[in-house]
């Protein structure tokens, strides 16, 4: 079974083939690496807590830049970005392709 070490800095599309291929991989992440994603997501809680403006985050996006989304409606808003982006012309990719652009 491949090994994955996240340090938040050393990541590389080489380390990280095991999983566009699907196969199983042992997740290692750093103390120091939890601390910094949980300081992100603090900061992120906090923007939507105080009902920061926030591009993409609180508000639409583009034209709708200066739109402020609710509260209720901001993971609906996240899962509808990644939808909008699901669109393509052509055969499908193969699925490895898929995972590593994803990345």
């Amino acid at each position: 079974m491949a090994s994955l070490h996240l340090t938040g800095s050393a990541l590389t599309p080489e380390a990280l083939a095991p999983v566009f291929r699907g196969e199983s991989v042992t997740l290692h992440i750093d103390k120091t690496t939890k601390k910094r994603v949980a300081r992100a997501r603090a900061l992120v809680d906090a923007c939507v807590e105080r009902g920061d403006a926030v591009y993409g985050l609180t508000t639409g996006f583009g034209r709708l830049k200066n739109v402020a989304i609710a509260q209720k409606d901001l993971a609906e808003l996240q899962k509808n970005l990644v939808l909008s982006h699901c669109c393509g012309v052509g055969e499908p990719m193969p699925l490895e392709e898929v995972r590593a652009v994803q990345v």
